[in-house]
């Protein structure tokens, strides 16, 4: 099976809910072609649907090493570290990302709730404010995370 053959199958065992069998598939592929972009997003797929949360972070994190301006992968690693719970270590890894990652109302969405899981409640309140300003869809999330509970009302930003 060609490598393009073996991700293709692999995300097909993802989107049926079988992340180790994916996993498994991608174990088959040769050392160098694991380690390229493609099969190791894939690989990160199938380890947040299982929910391996320390191997997600240390694939995410091998990802934004490869591809250092690419925020998704960021947003997925500090994610995962979270997970973990290590939220200080997400909340470093999200803010040492590519710059564009502060244009972004989902970087500040994100580091509202590590601050608010830190109990970095001003802190929180400031990131949230500025993520609502920049996605009215953001309030409505914010209403159903469990990490921003112990902020009791949340900041609504400008209308």
């Amino acid at each position: 099976m060609s490598f393009q053959q073996v991700l293709q199958q692999a995300e097909g065992w993802i989107e049926l809910g079988l992340g180790a069998d994916a996993l498994e598939l991608l174990q088959g592929l040769a050392p160098r072609e694991r380690f390229r972009p493609a099969a190791l997003e894939i690989k990160l797929e199938a380890e947040m649907s299982r929910e391996q949360w320390n191997q997600a972070a240390d694939t995410a994190r091998l990802l934004c090493v490869k591809l250092p301006h690419r925020p998704d992968y960021f947003l997925r690693a500090a994610r995962c570290l979270h997970a973990t719970g290590d939220t200080q270590a997400a909340k470093d890894w999200l803010m040492s990302g590519p710059r564009e990652l502060i244009r972004s109302s989902i970087f500040h969405y994100h580091m509202g709730c590590y601050a608010a899981a830190l109990g970095e409640a001003q802190e929180a309140r400031r990131f949230l404010a500025r993520a609502f300003d920049m996605d009215v869809v953001l309030r409505e999330v914010a209403q159903h995370n469990e990490d921003l509970a112990s902020l009791g009302v949340l900041p609504l930003g400008a209308d």
